[in-house]
């Protein structure tokens, strides 16, 4: 056991503790099974983002699957740091009341210190902020990756999340910034933090 004054450790909720985008997948394909989402994505954005409205608003929000890599890695990051989830999922207390319950279903419900939940796409910067610089970050989305860093974050991991319906859904500007910051998977963060933060 970890006897160590534990610091913080940020860690994003959608594409790094959970698989949105299989779960989305599986409410869309039984709810409309004639339908080729691929097509969607390409050429009916308003329907795309209707339906992931509804989703959001049901109650497969709070079934999201697991990313299975991540388990171990949380469980094992627990013991040396405070772990709290900053995640821009919704404003209604729905959400939030199904977000902490689908973490705390798969994670157990004292794993995570603090779980801060935003609106939709709203910047995690405001929260950031409260932290203190040497804090590590982990994120799947490179916004919120440059946003810690514009305000003097160095310890930011960009988390590999990469199904094909983000690759389709993104513009190319957005994959080609992707490219050009280093993606991690857990593993690979887990090893990086041993290295560099826990043998000072």
């Amino acid at each position: 056991m970890n006897t160590k004054k534990k610091e913080h450790l940020i860690v994003d909720c959608d594409g790094v503790l959970l698989d949105p985008v299989l779960g989305f997948l599986k409410w869309f394909l039984l709810r409309f099974p004639n339908i080729d989402i691929v097509k969607i994505l390409k050429g009916n954005e308003n329907f795309f983002n209707y339906c992931i409205e509804l989703f959001y608003e049901s109650d497969d929000f709070k079934k999201i699957p697991m990313i299975k890599s991540a388990k171990n890695p949380i469980l094992y990051l627990k013991d040396y740091y405070k772990l709290d989830v900053v995640t821009s999922c919704g404003s209604s207390q729905k959400i939030k009341q199904d977000r902490i319950s689908n973490l705390e279903k798969l994670y157990g419900k004292n794993t995570f210190n603090e779980i801060h939940i935003l609106p939709l796409a709203y910047s995690k910067q405001d929260i950031y902020s409260n932290y203190e610089k040497q804090t590590i970050i982990i994120d799947d989305e490179i916004t919120n990756i440059k946003d810690a860093e514009d305000i003097g974050y160095k310890n930011v991991y960009l988390m590999k999340y990469y199904p094909f319906i983000r690759q389709v859904y993104y513009n190319s500007s957005y994959n080609k910034t992707n490219r050009k910051k280093p993606n991690y998977n857990w593993n690979q963060i887990v090893s990086i933090i041993k290295q560099k933060h826990l043998q000072k």
